[in-house]
């Protein structure tokens, strides 16, 4: 004779579902906030506290490195790569879906972990170092090791992985339709900010973005790049919600 299940485990584990797929949301609100909190005390320190006799802006400083604004944009990137790991490690009851996606999940989670390393341990600016203490400008006949434009080689590498798992974008875009989309916003935003708009920072740095205007810039540019990460992490946590609360498998 069968013994009838625990309506209490049930009520449980039907308690720590709901938990799990209302998690997206109160981790997207969390870190939307945290987003204006900083770019709001960036501001205020600029504007009101005056910035060149501020200590509050050295320390908040959007476009600066080493400091909490940039160790915050890392932790994003972290948290968004073990989102990923997380949905790698799983999977999901449909193998038909689960199959031909977990090397791209693997794939998104490196390529996020080491954007948050290089956000916080700032790799490619050391390796630019690097560059110049071994004269490579001079061996690549006067450029540095990419000089400035190392989001030219980021692109690059993006765009070969978006021919090579273009098959598995499709599958994601078919069975994920509405986290596709917003997945689709935050990546635009984020690469506006942090490709667009620095390059436009850069191109008219002298003849336009100065004093106050440059303020209102780097808010603009640093504050749309933090949104993009906050947006990245709605839909990523939705499938990982997902892949939490069915069952694995095993292969």
């Amino acid at each position: 004779m069968n013994a009838e299940p625990d309506p209490n485990l049930l009520d449980a584990t039907d308690a720590q579902r709901q938990a799990w797929l209302k998690l997206p949301e109160r981790i997207f609100w969390t870190f939307l906030a945290f987003d204006g909190v900083f770019v709001a005390v960036y501001l205020f320190s600029a504007f009101v506290l005056h910035a060149q006799h501020s200590k509050l802006f050295l320390f908040v400083n959007l476009d600066a490195e080493a400091n909490p604004p940039a160790w915050y944009s890392g932790i994003q990137l972290f948290v968004i790569a073990i989102a990923f790991f997380v949905v790698w490690s799983r999977l999901v009851p449909e193998r038909r879906k689960i199959t031909p996606l977990r090397p791209l999940w693997l794939l998104l989670g490196i390529g996020f972990a080491y954007l948050s390393a290089d956000e916080i341990g700032q790799i490619h600016e050391q390796l630019s170092y690097a560059g110049y203490l071994l004269h490579l400008n001079a061996r690549l006949g006067g450029h540095a090791l990419f000089g400035d434009r190392w989001e030219w080689l980021y692109l690059a590498i993006g765009v070969i992985l978006l021919i090579a798992f273009w098959k598995q974008l499709a599958l994601v875009s078919r069975d994920w339709r509405s986290e596709s989309i917003w997945f689709v916003v935050g990546f635009v935003l984020l690469f506006f900010g942090a490709f667009v708009m620095e390059a436009i920072h850069i191109r008219f740095h002298r003849r336009f973005f100065f004093g106050w205007r440059e303020y209102l810039e780097i808010a603009f540019e640093e504050g749309i790049e933090m949104v993009g990460a906050t947006i990245l992490l709605l839909p990523v946590f939705r499938v990982l919600s997902q892949a939490v609360t069915s069952p694995p498998e095993t292969q």
